[in-house]
């Protein structure tokens, strides 16, 4: 591998969403992996996938590495915001603090290759914390437990603690939200799926 070649150690963070904001007709989703060394949290790489504006990401992420900036330094960048043309949080530096958070212990995410991996050798609980209609609209072909994000809290106790959870929702925004519910209730063996749904390169039950 690359990163044994070049004696690196390095961490990931998968991230999807829109483009544009949600109430934009022209919104269009995208997928951002980032790439950071775990010795000095230096940004060491970026790809950008989807029909989503992914140049722009992509040109700023080039001068960050260029310049050997931190994931600190590029979610602190002012990107510029109007409805048009960027949401107001943008999805690189979303990307930027969701990588920091997975390198301080606090996000506990799974890409999907590994999610699938371990979905299928058995003995994970999969969480979709979606909204009913969401969830009556696509599915992940795999047994899946349904409790919506706001149910969480009170149904957190029906769940088992001996066993792995690995929750997700649309983009998992609400998966990792739901993974932080989790740990603050006792559970300390939840992951959530990097990208949810959108970021799902397998196959996905159409249902609507």
């Amino acid at each position: 591998m690359l990163e044994l070649q070049l004696n690196m150690d390095i961490e990931t963070f998968a991230l999807a969403g829109p483009d544009l904001p949600h109430y934009i007709r022209d919104n269009k989703p995208l997928v951002i992996k980032m790439i950071a060394s775990r010795r000095d949290r230096k940004l060491v790489g970026v790809q950008v996938a989807g029909p989503g504006n992914g140049a722009k990401r992509l040109d700023v992420a080039a001068g960050m590495i260029l310049m050997g900036s931190t994931l600190d330094q590029l979610a602190d960048v002012d990107f510029c915001y109007a409805p048009p043309y960027s949401t107001v949080f943008d999805p690189l530096a979303a990307c930027a603090h969701m990588l920091t958070n997975k390198l301080d212990g606090i996000a506990k995410g799974i890409s999907a290759f590994d999610a699938k991996e371990r979905i299928e050798k058995g003995d994970v609980l999969l969480l979709d914390v979606r909204t009913p209609a969401e969830f009556e609209t696509n599915q992940l072909p795999y047994n899946v437990l349904h409790i919506t994000l706001g149910a969480l809290r009170g149904k957190a106790a029906e769940l088992l603690r001996d066993k792995d959870i690995i929750a997700f929702c649309k983009i998992s925004l609400r998966g990792y939200e739901a993974q932080r519910i989790l740990n603050a209730a006792g559970f300390d063996r939840v992951q959530f799926i990097e990208g949810g749904i959108v970021g799902w390169p397998f196959e996905v039950r159409i249902l609507k």
